[in-house]
């Protein structure tokens, strides 16, 4: 496919993008992914599926399931949403009161985040706190919540 066409086919995007064809076509199975554009008898991707696939990778590595991926996508706020949540402290710790402190999440929200291991104990990874990459977790988490979309 012609660069300067701006489209791909499946494989060009995959190449693009380090994912294999079938995770691009699961996420589109998702929901997370529009379908292709048909052109004479292929379908064609173009720079708005390379631009989301790149969202959905910045998503998945601060730990968002698919589920409140799909919906931070598709909500009218999406992009500036994320980057609201995602404004926080750099290098900071927190303890667990502390992180439920300053994140407005009940109690018994961040029991459930713990036992579905969305968020993890500090210790799994040699440490005692929680960082701001938890912190910004658990009130996206918060805000998914006030938007109506249930807590897992």
């Amino acid at each position: 496919m012609p660069e300067e066409s701006g489209g791909w086919r499946i494989d060009d995007l995959a190449r693009r993008t380090s994912l294999t064809v079938d995770t691009i076509r699961f996420y589109q199975r998702e929901g997370l992914l529009q379908p292709a554009a048909k052109v004479g008898r292929t379908k064609e991707f173009g720079p708005d599926h390379l631009a989301r696939l790149e969202r959905i990778r910045e998503l998945q590595a601060k730990r968002f399931s698919l589920a409140a991926i799909r919906a931070l996508l598709d909500a009218d706020r999406g992009a500036d949403l994320v980057e609201e949540v995602f404004a926080g402290d750099i290098g900071v710790s927190y303890t667990l009161e502390e992180l439920i402190l300053k994140s407005g999440i009940n109690e018994n929200t961040v029991a459930i985040l713990r036992s579905e291991r969305l968020l993890r104990d500090p210790s799994e990874f040699g440490q005692s706190t929680y960082d701001a990459n938890d912190l910004d977790m658990i009130r996206a988490v918060g805000e998914l919540s006030r938007l109506g979309i249930p807590n897992p």
